[in-house]
């Protein structure tokens, strides 16, 4: 895995801790509504497979939701997101190594640059920010190919899910799993990722790179 030119980062659970978050403010919406909350692991089985409300019928009806949605848009300032460490030292890592640095992520547009915000994650840390890349799809990876006038092959997707795994396999990239979203760790080995290819955070991978995982074809420590 060398001669890496270009890095994309998925956004929620990879750079922003989103499904624990999101959990809690269902969880406040649900009381609001007199309603015992799906648990965790429930929610987990629905969270980003379609859109959210739309998730959210599986514990509701047409006539509940609306309401539902007035109390998650309610508990919003109770819940912030969090951007996960590490990611400014691996941004600085990539510069220094000359790699480029972006985003591609199913999040819509009108809510990237909010989500960003909010953690203080600047969109000029990034040489590319690709938003509704409708995922496992593989035009979003494949536009930052062109945009960076780079062979898939020199190119590395980090994600938390299984749907990342499959992106980066539709499109022909390599692939890191960081466990921080709601995708357990022998989930990706049993998918046929190198345990090796597995972090438990963004700052175990920084360590991993700074130690001289071998992803440049040059000096891997730089």
């Amino acid at each position: 895995m060398k001669n890496k030119k270009v890095i994309l980062f998925d956004l929620d659970d990879t750079l922003i801790d989103t499904f624990s978050k999101s959990y809690l403010k269902i969880s406040y919406a649900f009381r609001n509504l007199e309603i015992p909350p799906p648990t965790m692991m429930e929610f987990g089985k629905v969270y980003g497979k379609s859109s959210f409300p739309t998730c959210m019928l599986e514990w509701l009806d047409e006539m509940q939701l609306p309401v539902f949605m007035q109390y998650y848009e309610e508990s919003k300032p109770h819940f912030p997101y969090i951007l996960f460490s590490s990611i400014h030292e691996l941004n600085q890592h990539f510069a220094r190594a000359g790699v480029k640095v972006g985003i591609v992520t199913n999040t819509p547009a009108d809510r990237i640059m909010s989500k960003m915000e909010q953690v203080g994650l600047h969109r000029v840390a990034f040489d590319y920010v690709r938003s509704n890349a409708k995922k496992p799809n593989p035009e979003g990876i494949l536009s930052a190919c062109s945009f960076f006038q780079v062979e898939p092959s020199e190119v590395l997707y980090i994600g938390d899910s299984l749907i990342d795994l499959a992106t980066a396999r539709s499109s022909s990239v390599d692939f890191f799993a960081v466990t921080t979203g709601n995708t357990e760790r022998n989930h990706f080995i049993e998918s046929g990722v190198n345990p090796s290819y597995v972090f438990d955070s963004l700052s175990s991978l920084f360590h991993a790179f700074t130690q001289g995982v071998s992803i440049y074809g040059k000096n891997d420590s730089v």
